[in-house]
């Protein structure tokens, strides 16, 4: 009777799984958790026992899609208000958000040579960019007051571009330091181009904590794994650690040192 109480929890969640991986959106952030914790599975050998788990790491990606969804917002809105307050005309304003929001992951795809880019497969991202674009252009005499709720976004959207870049290097068996790389592409480069297109030093280029923090996350994320811990929880972790570090550097204004040449 108990045995075939749990055969029957674990066909349930096998069709929870199952359902959700058929509807959710193809998206890089699903992909690179699907990826991960099938490899987890992988070396756990499916071990038995524990459905309450599974059940519950079946709901991840649908939570990692909202968030993903939601830091190309983010991103699609800082682009937007840059441009507008370039004076840039409706046009101007669309391809700076939408480059802003996108730009590292098809950079990416481009290094990487995985066609066709990420948006292409899943037009969600540009709908969402539209929509962010007309909400900065409606209510840009509000958004100041939204700043510190922004402020969390942003550093939310980071983490999950940078993890969600590194493990896909990753899943191409690169380097160490191409993951790096291609996961802090991911998650900067679409703010590079969009200080560059609004004539202004690059996000990369100053003291901040941005770049850096992503590094400090996936190098992070690759050592837990070194260390025996379970892709997945080095996958949420890297993600966390971004996060965390962005919002204390601005919390606490912690920048980076400035290398500075007196002459006499």
């Amino acid at each position: 009777m108990g045995d075939g109480r749990i055969a029957e929890l674990d066909r349930n969640e096998t069709t929870t799984s199952e359902l959700l991986a058929r509807h959710l959106p193809k998206s890089n952030i699903v992909k690179a958790f699907n990826a991960i914790q099938a490899a987890d599975n992988v070396n756990d050998g499916d071990r038995p026992g524990r459905p309450n788990a599974s059940l519950n790491l079946a709901r991840i990606p649908a939570l990692l899609y909202v968030l993903d969804l939601t830091g190309v917002a983010v991103f699609a809105i800082s682009g937007a208000l840059a441009g507008v307050h370039r004076g840039l005309d409706l046009f101007g304003i669309a391809v700076v958000a939408a480059v802003t929001a996108i730009g590292g992951g098809t950079l990416r795809d481009l290094v990487l040579h995985r066609h066709p880019a990420f948006w292409v497969n899943d037009p969600t991202y540009l709908y969402v960019i539209l929509a962010a674009t007309v909400a900065a252009i409606v209510g840009e005499g509000y958004l100041p007051s939204l700043e510190s709720g922004l402020l969390v976004a942003d550093a939310i959207g980071l983490g999950l571009f940078a993890l969600s870049g590194a493990q896909i290097a990753e899943g191409e068996r690169r380097s160490w330091i191409v993951i790096v790389l291609m996961g802090t592409m991911t998650g900067v480069a679409g703010g590079v181009i969009r200080d560059l297109l609004s004539g202004v030093i690059p996000v990369l280029l100053r003291r901040d904590i941005y770049a850096s923090a992503a590094i400090a996350g996936i190098v992070l994320y690759l050592l837990l794994q070194s260390a025996g811990v379970r892709r997945r929880w080095a996958f949420i972790i890297g993600i966390l650690s971004i996060v965390t570090l962005r919002l204390l550097a601005r919390a606490l204004n912690w920048q980076l040192p400035v290398i500075s040449h007196y002459h006499s």
